[in-house]
């Protein structure tokens, strides 16, 4: 089984752009759905939100940084929706994608959390 996150958004191209940026790869593409990879194997599907009744952005994600978080937050201060913080995991930044959704960008302290 591989877990699929979808995302309702509202500009197809813009959000593939953006989410591409963040290193997903596209792997299909159509008018109202796509879907890009990342990494060992993560599935990111983008869903097209007109047919919502409510197009308020949603999933939440969270992304793990393969880099430090200060270049992330340089690269996308546009995007920036809260600047790097401590969390009991490590350190945290958000940005928000096109349609507002709120996006994760995390760094794991293996010394302060260790997971399962």
């Amino acid at each position: 089984m591989i877990l699929m996150p979808i995302v309702y958004v509202t500009d197809m191209a813009r959000s593939i752009e953006f989410y591409a940026s963040l290193g997903f790869a596209l792997a299909s593409r159509s008018d109202h759905w796509s879907e890009l990879t990342a990494g060992d194997g993560a599935v990111l599907a983008l869903h097209l939100a007109t047919s919502l009744p409510d197009p308020t952005p949603r999933v939440e994600l969270a992304l793990v940084a393969m880099e430090p978080l200060e270049q992330v937050q340089e690269r996308y201060h546009d995007a920036l929706a809260r600047a790097i913080t401590d969390e009991t995991f490590g350190r945290s930044l958000a940005l928000r994608d096109p349609d507002g959704l709120e996006i994760f960008v995390n760094e794991h302290d293996r010394e302060t959390y260790a997971p399962a």
